[in-house]
């Protein structure tokens, strides 16, 4: 039998789809199922225990890799859209513990990984069962944030289980370096600097800006060969503040009458951004297009002439770094680390603020510079090239750790 692996997680959004049968593929988050399919390539039995509203459970096959859908019992999900005590997180591990453990029955894993903060009790309660490797995987966390900079005792009180969860013993914590401040974190609650890492999301270098598809798309979309585009990728949620983008439209209109505005993606706050649209008479530039799968990312970003991520707390996520290896003119802003992969003027725009105002005068100046702004782009593509590691290299990176530790152990 090949040596097993298991990976504790709840449902993303990006794969929620995927596992319902409603698309082929997923549509995002790479971090997240990527490692699955590296661990399978080399050798592995893989086994992903998916907890989630998913109204019945039952396993189905993802490239080999096999995925457990762990349905949560309607008690849970109402009590936490009630925004109460959240019961449902020692509840989702003791469900994942049962599942995994019905699992282990055949064969015990060498390695367990929870792929949240909250799942860590279980992982770590599995890994001492069969004596595994523990890995706890951190994709980002608001903590920092929140405890430092947000004087609201009661978010301070829902903090306490996550501060918890990551000080429940692993063998190793891989961070995101996705500008949230998980290193800070991790060292004011002292957690050995031995026992964790903090890395960058890997890219696709094969991707090219230059898709043939690229055209296709734009007709799909009903763009205009002519039309100036700005492209927004990402998921449509508070945090990710679209809004800045929408509401700078009509500064752009009145030096760039072409501009068009696509949002890719799709999430709670999309009515909210419809509303604005409307209230701004934007309906005729501005683009709603939903999410796309993960295969048709490079597609999308070929067609943007700019790409604009404009969050609160941090920048440096997955789309801005794909934006950068497709070779596109970058505007963002200096929070969250974005800073260590965005110079201003070199390789995109990193803007002192991300007002309106400002992101409008930044676009205007790209808009009527094309000479600049192919520079710019020609230098996110070399960037990307020369400092940033491919998927593979990035898991290989990972799994040659995890298996460095049960050498040791």
């Amino acid at each position: 039998m090949n040596r097993r692996i298991f990976f504790l997680t709840g449902e993303w959004t990006a794969l929620a789809r995927f596992v319902r049968g409603e698309v082929p593929e997923p549509e995002g988050m790479p971090s997240v199922y990527l490692p699955w399919l590296r661990y399978k390539s080399r050798g592995y039995d893989v086994h992903v225990f998916m907890i989630g509203n998913f109204g019945k459970n039952g396993p189905i096959d993802f490239c080999g890799c096999k995925i457990h859908l762990v349905a949560r019992p309607k008690f849970f999900e109402w009590r936490n859209k009630q925004d109460r005590f959240r019961c449902r997180f020692p509840a989702d591990c003791c469900f994942l513990y049962r599942a995994a453990t019905a699992v282990g029955k055949s064969g015990p894993p060498e390695i367990v990984y929870a792929l949240q903060p909250w799942l860590s009790y279980a992982g770590w309660a599995l890994a001492k069962k069969y004596r595994s490797t523990s890995v706890k995987r951190i994709y980002g966390t608001w903590l920092y944030h929140d405890w430092f900079s947000n004087h609201s005792r009661r978010r301070k009180f829902h903090c306490l289980a996550e501060f918890l969860a990551w000080k429940v013993p692993s063998d190793m914590m891989i961070i995101s370096k996705d500008g949230t401040c998980g290193d800070k974190l991790a060292d004011w609650l002292r957690i050995d600097s031995t026992k964790y890492r903090m890395w960058l999301n890997g890219i696709d270098k094969h991707w090219s800006a230059n898709s043939a598809e690229s055209d296709r798309f734009r007709r799909e979309i009903g763009l205009d060969e002519d039309d100036f585009v700005l492209l927004c990728l990402s998921r449509l949620t508070p945090w990710k503040r679209h809004d800045r983008v929408i509401e700078a439209m009509p500064e752009i209109l009145k030096s760039v009458p072409n501009a068009k505005l696509v949002l890719v993606g799709d999430g709670p706050t999309r009515r909210k951004l419809e509303s604005i649209v409307n209230r701004l008479d934007l309906n005729s530039c501005v683009y709603f297009t939903g999410m796309v799968l993960r295969s048709k990312v490079y597609e999308v970003l070929s067609i943007a002439d700019v790409f604009l991520q404009t969050n609160d707390l941090s920048c440096l996520g997955n789309t801005l770094l794909e934006a950068l290896a497709c070779g596109k003119a970058v505007v963002t802003w200096d929070v969250g680390g974005t800073k260590d992969v965005i110079t201003d003027g070199v390789n995109g725009r990193l803007l002192p603020d991300a007002e309106s105002s400002t992101i409008a005068k930044a676009v205007i100046e790209l808009a009527l510079d094309p000479q600049g702004r192919a520079s710019l782009a020609q230098a996110a593509r070399k960037f990307a090239e020369e400092n940033l590691l491919s998927w593979d290299e990035r898991l290989d990176k990972e799994v040659e750790l995890v298996e460095s530790l049960e050498r040791t152990l």
